[in-house]
């Protein structure tokens, strides 16, 4: 098993399924196929998801995530994570919440 497959284990399958679940319900689409709706939910969720990851390694940044370390969450490497993502650090990052 490949270090990608072992980050999707029975799991999280299952939290994958019960999200697209949700979501094609929420998006209420007209179309009669079970397929099409879980494709557009599928759709919606790696969006979403695509979405946060800049300011997700915005706050790892913060939080003295190693480059490197980032790299092999992402399944990548130091590099293409420094290229795709350290210019935005600043701009992304979220707010410090105080206590």
């Amino acid at each position: 098993m490949t270090e990608r497959e072992d980050i999707i284990d029975e799991e999280t399958s299952y939290v994958i399924d019960d999200a697209l679940g949700v979501i094609a319900l929420v998006q209420r689409l007209p179309s009669d196929s079970l397929a099409a709706k879980d494709l557009q939910a599928a759709v919606t969720l790696a969006r979403a998801a695509r979405s946060r990851l800049a300011r997700l390694v915005a706050d790892a940044r913060d939080e003295q995530t190693s480059w490197a370390e980032i790299g092999r969450i992402l399944g990548t490497g130091r590099f293409f994570a420094v290229c795709r993502y350290g210019p935005f650090g600043r701009r992304r990052r979220t707010p410090i919440e105080l206590d």
